[in-house]
């Protein structure tokens, strides 16, 4: 589970949620976003398109783990569920789903 991933605050070195966004998210999207929980509690947006801009961030700690934690597991599960679809579509007409 993500959320119980290994992910230090203000840790960039070694961070393994990072590299995964880093060498496996990023390449594919060319973008990472994350909605952040404000102390006031409202939500922020943020869009990173440079690997460097979300280090910094992290580092600073305007970047909370479990905020990119969540962006990141939501990442992945939104690509294994075009994965899923795709499987199904071929799958289709075996498994009896069309």
């Amino acid at each position: 589970m993500i959320g119980q991933a290994f992910c230090p605050h203000k840790v960039t070195e070694g961070n393994p949620c990072l590299e995964y966004i880093e060498y496996i998210l990023s390449p594919k999207s060319g973008r990472f976003a994350v909605l952040c929980k404000e102390s006031d509690g409202s939500n922020t947006n943020r869009t990173y398109s440079k690997i460097d801009e979300l280090r910094e961030d992290y580092r600073s700690g305007t970047l909370h783990p479990d905020d990119m934690k969540l962006a990141l597991a939501k990442a992945i599960n939104d690509i294994l569920q075009c994965c899923d679809i795709k499987l199904l579509d071929l799958a289709g007409p075996s498994l009896g789903v069309h």
